[in-house]
């Protein structure tokens, strides 16, 4: 199989989820409404991650991709202290990785409100068009492991090359051993045939 560098794209996008009665809370974020953030995120991301909102996205979008491979594709975060959901996508194109980012975000926002009951998902921020691969150090990390397996192997063979103490020859003879070469036997180690 040939090795080949394939470059993989991201694009992030980000959802702001409000409660019901976050609408008539003048008095500002509470300690609830962190803890809140921190108890939905792994409901919003599986919600993001179903098989209606991917299903609606894949044709959304027009994807030919199986379902599993799109779902390990979508990756969610949540930053520290906030009611902010950080959607990712990697895809073969920064184009396509931006599309599917920006519907996921709209489709699972709706399926979000609808399930969990919240007064708004709101979309803070939509994907953006970002030219440089993901996984740049692809090429940087099969030029390092191919570096590391070649020094290796010089140190397992020049590791043998030292060590062998083996007697191979007339001279071995005279400079381990200290003794004459009186005579051979001409194909000593090959078989008779008879």
């Amino acid at each position: 199989k040939k090795v080949t560098f394939v470059p993989r794209y991201q694009s992030t996008a980000t959802l702001y989820i409000l409660r019901q009665n976050d609408e008539g809370n003048t008095g500002g974020a509470v300690a609830s409404d962190f803890s809140l953030a921190l108890n939905v995120v792994n409901d919003c991301t599986y919600i993001l991650k179903m098989h209606s909102v991917l299903d609606k996205v894949s044709e959304e979008v027009g994807l030919d991709i199986p379902y599993e491979k799109l779902k390990r594709s979508v990756s969610t975060s949540n930053p520290a202290n906030t009611r902010i959901l950080e959607v990712t996508v990697e895809a073969d194109s920064p184009e396509l990785a931006k599309s599917i980012v920006d519907s996921i975000c709209t489709v699972g926002a709706e399926k979000i409100k609808e399930d969990m009951g919240f007064a708004q998902v709101n979309i803070s921020e939509y994907g953006i068009i970002d030219s440089e691969p993901c996984n740049r150090t692809g090429k940087a990390l099969y030029l390092l492991v191919w570096l590391l397996t070649a020094v290796v192997m010089y140190v397992v063979f020049l590791l043998i090359y030292i060590l062998d103490d083996g007697i191979r020859s007339d001279d071995d003879v005279r400079k381990y051993l200290g003794l004459s070469v009186l005579g051979e036997i001409p194909n000593a180690n090959t078989a008779q045939k008879g």
